[in-house]
């Protein structure tokens, strides 16, 4: 397939509309098809095969990611994990709202330093350029170690509406409210974020801290498939050390 454009715009989404869209299956014997006809508008059947299935082997999202140590926290490197671009200017837009579109709102990657950051006491790796967090599609995050965990603290956000997110270590499963970035309160607040088409929008957006227990030992962490969920950074807080 090839499309070409001229002029000057922006292209947020392609969408291909088949001719006619339907279903195979055995009866007895014999394969049959019904299907509906998007030419005529009408609804129609086959003797005969014209769908295939097609199977599609899950990809393992697996990744093994480095760590700081900082007193008593260990901070996570995801930059390996990150999926999604939270964070932009309109010069080099993000897009945090928009998965099936090429542009979308996003939170100014000015208003906030990249690199080690402290929110209320904990360290985060933050990351603002490039892909800069992790959409939630069932990650497994392997430490290069067990530790011995007390918390688990999260820098995240999720667009359209509220979400629960599961995290589970070891076998053992909590679930966790994620609430929208543009719904206050938020740990973590930008005065404004910017639109798909570059425009400052005067609107409260941001992140919120998230902290869960653990108390055990853990080596791996795997987070639910959400994929409206972003985390943006991840620190461990570990059992009796720097008190």
């Amino acid at each position: 397939m090839r499309v070409s454009l001229s002029g000057e715009g922006t292209l947020d989404q392609l969408i291909l509309v088949p001719e006619k869209y339907g279903v195979s299956f055995l009866k007895g014997d014999d394969v049959k098809t019904v299907f509906f006809d998007l030419m005529d508008d009408s609804l129609k059947f086959h003797d005969g095969q014209l769908f295939v299935s097609k199977e599609t082997e899950k990809k393992e999202m697996l990744f093994q990611v480095s760590i700081e140590r900082i007193s008593k926290f260990v901070v996570l490197d995801l930059s390996s994990v990150f999926n999604n671009d939270g964070f932009g200017t309109p010069e080099s837009p993000g897009n945090f709202d928009n998965p099936s579109g090429v542009v979308g709102a996003y939170l100014p990657a000015r208003e906030v330093r990249e690199g080690l950051v402290e929110v209320e006491g904990i360290p985060f790796l933050l990351k603002t350029e490039g892909l800069d967090n992790m959409r939630c599609l069932g990650q497994r995050i392997v430490l290069p170690k067990k530790l011995e965990v007390r918390g688990l603290h999260l820098l995240a956000a999720s667009n359209h509406g509220d979400y629960e997110l599961g995290v589970t270590f070891e076998g053992s499963t909590v679930s966790v409210p994620v609430t929208d970035w543009c719904v206050p309160p938020k740990t973590l607040t930008f005065d404004f974020r910017y639109t798909a088409d570059g425009r400052k929008q005067n609107m409260k957006c941001g992140l919120n801290l998230i902290s869960v227990r653990v108390e055990r030992s853990i080596q791996e962490i795997v987070f639910s498939e959400v994929p409206n969920v972003h985390v943006f950074a991840v620190t461990l807080e570990l059992v009796g050390e720097g008190e």
